[in-house]
This record gives C-alpha cells, structure tokens and sequence, in this order.
C-alpha cells in the first residue's frame, strides 16, 4: 500500500511538472503570437506608409514634370514677345530717324519757328506741374531691365492732365508708336544758335494737330499710359539739332 501511495505521489508531481511545463509553453506561444501579430501590423503600416510615400513621390515628380514644361513654355513665350518688342522698337527707330531727317531740314531754314537768344534757364514753360519721377539719364528699364539712355524726364501727371507747350512753336508730328504711345513733335525753332524740338510721349489724346502753331504754356495733348508705359505720365523730350538733351538745362 505504502508504495502504490508513493507511486501515485510521484504521479501527482509529475503531473504538476508537466502542467507547470505546457503553462510557461503557453505563455510562449501566447507571446510569441502576440509579437506576430504586432509584426503584422507594423509591416501593414510600412506597407501603408510606403505606399503613401511612393504615392507622394509621383504627384511630386509630376508636379515637377509640369513645372518644367511651363518653364519652357514661359521661356519661348518670352523670346517671342522680346522678339515682336525688338521688332517694334526697330520700327519705331526707323520712325524716329525719318522725323529726325525732317527736324534737321527745317533746322538749316534759318527763319524756321522762333530765333532766341539769352539764358537758357528758365526758357521752357513746365510741361505738367507734377514731379520729376525718373530724370533724363541712363538707368535700368523698369519694364524689360535694360541700362540705357533714359532720353527725358518723367513726370508725375495723372492720366488727362493737360501738356503745355514748353514754348511757342509748330507741330510738326503726331502719330502712335508701339513703344512711345501716342507722341507729339513741337519745332520751337532755334535757341542760342541751336535748334530745338520737344517731344512728348505717352499722351492719351492730342489738342494740337500737325501743323498748328501754338503759344509757350498752351494745352498741345492730355498725359495718359500709352505704348510702353507702366502708368499715367509724361516722357517729356527735348531735342537740340536732333539729339536728345537733359531738359532741366532749360527749365
């Protein structure tokens, strides 16, 4: 009897051993599973997070492709227009050269507009009452960047301001260019010995014509934007035998 107890004890333990051992096994399996399942879903996430990324990559690569096709497209929109403006600007130079022929021969007729002698300040009635923006001078163009001879003075003169006569004279010309806008020509006649002509660009409408002869301080036409122009103002010219002078020499 003692040794079937004994046996049955022994039973017992290792019944519990074996218990004790599948329980630490079960906990293994329950971790283990546990970590699998977190591995999965991390790799679905990656997964998720890739896919986003590879996603965002070619909305960006398009956007780039896009971007560089506007780039060329912008580019060769601007070589044409910088081509027509050049075009332009030649055109109205071949203008400009016809009228400059025309100013030198009425400068040989002697008796041709007025014959001043005197100071030459002072000699030009103020063409608008506004400020100088941009004096007569090289500068940088505000439209298209160049540095060049900036011909005449600007004026402050809000669009419709009556331009004076900076002193008696004729019309000689007044037409359209693509780059000046409408423009007036006035043959002042000689001045010291030399011969003058005031130019003015940008006008919005004209109150003298060509050929009428008007009085120092009369309206010859009203400010506007005209041709190349990035606002209401007066290109105010002056031109002594043909070549453009700094005005405020006579003002």
């Amino acid at each position: 009897l003692d040794n079937l107890l004994d046996q049955q004890a022994t039973l017992l333990e290792d019944l519990k051993t074996t218990q004790a051992l599948l329980e630490v096994q079960r906990v293994k399996v329950t971790t283990a599973e546990a970590a699998v399942a977190e591995q999965r879903e991390a790799a679905a996430a990656n997964l998720v997070r890739k896919q986003e990324l590879e996603r965002k990559a070619a909305a960006a690569r398009s956007e780039v492709a896009a971007f560089v096709e506007a780039s060329r497209k912008a580019a060769v929109t601007a070589q044409a227009m910088r081509a027509a403006d050049r075009r332009k600007l030649l055109a109205s130079k071949r203008k400009e050269a016809r009228i400059q022929k025309l100013i030198l021969e009425r400068a040989k007729n002697q008796n041709n507009g007025g014959n001043y002698t005197g100071g030459g300040d002072g000699f030009l009635f103020r063409p608008v009452p506004g400020a100088i923006t941009s004096p007569y001078g090289y500068r940088v163009h505000p439209i298209y960047g160049y540095y060049s001879l900036h011909d005449g003075d600007d004026f402050s003169a809000p669009c419709g301001t009556p331009e004076r006569a900076g002193a008696g004279g004729r019309v000689i010309s007044e037409y359209y260019s693509d780059v000046w806008g409408n423009r007036l020509y006035l043959d002042v006649g000689r001045v010291n010995g030399k011969h003058m002509t005031l130019i003015y660009n940008h006008i919005s409408s004209y109150k003298a014509r060509t050929g009428d002869r008007v009085s120092r301080g009369e309206v010859v036409a009203y400010s506007g934007t005209t041709g190349w122009s990035t606002g209401c103002h007066l290109h105010f010219t002056v031109l002594i035998d043909g070549k453009a002078v700094d005005p405020q020499k006579y003002m």
